[in-house]
């Protein structure tokens, strides 16, 4: 290949394509700085706007008990309670999808983008499965975007121990099957994962 053919090149595999000026970076970076600058992200490296955009969508850097602090509904909600909840949540996932989309597009960092992306929907949980959907606003920020270039046994235990995974997955029925609790459907450890 000439350096046309692998900025081309390296542009499509290393993101999701090339964007206006995309081409003139690798060309005066050279490839392999682009590459290493694609494995080696900072989020410094976001450009100002970007920035201003995330800042924004406030409750995208929340922790999980923040979150359910915050959005879950009270302990037997009426129907007025729960519809409510719901919407309150509904902003949280809103947020975390947005967020997603503005990094895919505007970031300079497109590999991580890339593998956030393939994570996210690897170790994907259920939305509309009770406060996953609260949950999913901290699980891709905290749990797969920290990780996507790091080490696999890394990533799995981020997500593993995560609540939008515990809670998509029924962890709360695991059960040992020699306990004297191990009843009915709780005879075992949950093995969705």
């Amino acid at each position: 290949m000439d350096t046309s053919q692998k900025i081309t090149h390296v542009l499509d595999r290393l993101g999701f394509g090339p964007r206006p000026g995309d081409y003139q970076r690798v060309e005066s970076l050279g490839v392999e700085v682009y590459i290493q600058q694609q494995l080696n992200p900072s989020e410094g490296e976001n450009p100002a706007p970007l920035r201003r955009q995330l800042r924004q969508l406030s409750r995208l850097n929340q922790s999980p008990g923040v979150l359910f602090s915050e959005f879950a509904p009270p302990q037997r909600p009426s129907r007025d309670q729960r519809v409510q909840a719901r919407r309150r949540q509904n902003l949280v996932a809103q947020e975390a999808h947005t967020a997603r989309l503005v990094r895919a597009i505007e970031s300079p960092n497109q590999l991580q983008e890339v593998m956030v992306d393939f994570w996210f929907n690897h170790f994907n949980v259920f939305i509309n499965k009770g406060l996953t959907r609260l949950w999913l606003g901290s699980f891709e920020p905290s749990a797969i975007r920290p990780n996507t270039l790091g080490t696999f046994r890394t990533l799995l235990g981020a997500t593993a121990l995560h609540p939008a995974m515990m809670f998509s997955l029924d962890t709360w029925r695991n059960t040992d099957p020699e306990s004297p609790q191990a009843t009915g459907p709780y005879r075992c450890l949950n093995d969705n994962y």
